[in-house]
Parts: C-alpha cells; sequence; structure tokens
C-alpha cells in the first residue's frame, strides 16, 4: 500500500483493482479522564496520519463517555504497530466485549 501524491486541482483515479484495507479487529479507546479527551482525539490523528490502513470513528459509550472505535488488519497490528505507537497515559480499551485496562507508551506493557 503507497501514498499517491496530487495537486490539488487535477485529482487522479485509483489503480483499477485497487481496494482500501479491510479492518478485521475493532476495538474502543477511551481516555481514563474525560478532560484528556483532546489528548487522545490528538493521538488519534496521527495514528491515522501515520498508517492509513487504520479506520477510526468517535464513539460515545454510557459507561465510558467519549471515545473512539478503531479498526485494525489484526490483533498484532492493533497492539504493536497500532495505538500502542501513538498513545501515551492512561486508556480504556473494550475489545470484542471485554473491557481492560490499559497503559500504552513510554515502554509500558499491554
Amino acid at each position: 500500500m503507497g501514498d499517491t501524491l496530487y495537486r490539488k486541482e487535477t485529482p487522479v483515479t485509483p489503480l483499477p483493482g485497487f481496494k482500501p484495507a479491510k479492518s478485521m479487529v475493532y476495538a474502543g479507546v477511551f481516555p481514563v479522564a474525560a478532560d484528556e479527551f483532546d489528548t487522545l482525539a490528538a493521538a488519534m490523528d496521527r495514528l491515522t496520519i501515520n498508517d492509513a490502513s487504520v479506520s477510526v470513528k468517535r464513539e460515545n459509550s454510557n459507561a465510558l463517555g467519549a471515545g473512539f472505535r478503531c479498526g485494525f488488519l489484526g490483533l498484532l497490528h492493533m497492539v504493536r504497530g497500532g495505538v500502542g505507537g501513538e498513545v501515551v497515559g492512561h486508556v480504556v480499551g473494550d475489545v470484542v466485549g471485554d473491557v481492560v485496562g490499559m497503559w500504552w507508551g513510554c515502554g509500558g506493557d499491554v
């Protein structure tokens, strides 16, 4: 997968047969404290800039508050190359119905 550079006034058509990456693993990512949402949002922006195969949508949970629903190519992609590389701080992750506490960044473990 690569990026295509073009002038804004003259967009290009995608190559025949190109299909966007399809997410296979989804996770909800929520800040532990509501005042950390902006920091998490900035991390999600960096994540989508660095990895075009990740899908990110804003989500609200009655229990966890404002957060994001992220789609990844696989479980390893989520842990090693995905959120773990961008988020520094405490977040709560909701993966396939299980709620787990996570601490990523600065050498922390999942």
